[in-house]
């Protein structure tokens, strides 16, 4: 399946959003075994691990892909909202921010990024966390870089 990421087009492979538990790996698991609560899980893709995480507590998944997110409700997965994490208004707070199929990259931009931590700190209740893995430190060259007058091609 193709989706779109920062303005390119990309085939993604969902067949590692059809693995069981015991294939998960051990940071997976581990990111899971410390979610609590109220969760969020930001670019829940297939809805993969909110079954795991609601084991942990009440679990929204919110995934900007219509496309994908029909996937998850064809698994019988219906807490899986289709919207924009910089522009959804949630009804409530969370304990718990996961972004385990993602990272912090999905902002898109160093500036965005600064918008989407203080998007986390409006979302979570007091003592909240968030959760996330940096998988392939290389989607990083493909953010725009910009508001960084000093940047030099490395982070």
């Amino acid at each position: 399946m193709q989706k779109e990421y920062n303005c390119k087009e990309w085939v993604f492979n969902l067949e590692s959003y059809f693995r069981p538990l015991n294939k998960l790996t051990k940071l997976e698991k581990k990111l899971i075994d410390l979610s609590y609560g109220n969760i969020l899980d930001i670019g829940s893709n297939t809805g993969y691990y909110i079954p795991y995480l609601m084991d942990k507590g009440t679990t929204t998944g919110i995934e900007i892909s219509s496309k994908i997110n029909n996937i998850a409700r064809k698994k019988g997965i219906y807490n899986c909202i289709t919207g924009d994490i910089f522009t959804y208004k949630f009804n409530n707070k969370f304990d718990t921010i996961t972004l385990i199929g993602n990272d912090i990259t999905l902002s898109g931009t160093l500036h965005r990024l600064k918008k989407l931590l203080k998007k986390f700190s409006a979302l979570l209740n007091k003592n909240g966390q968030v959760l996330l893995i940096i998988r392939n430190i290389q989607t990083l060259k493909y953010w725009h870089v910009v508001y960084t007058p000093h940047y030099n091609g490395h982070f």
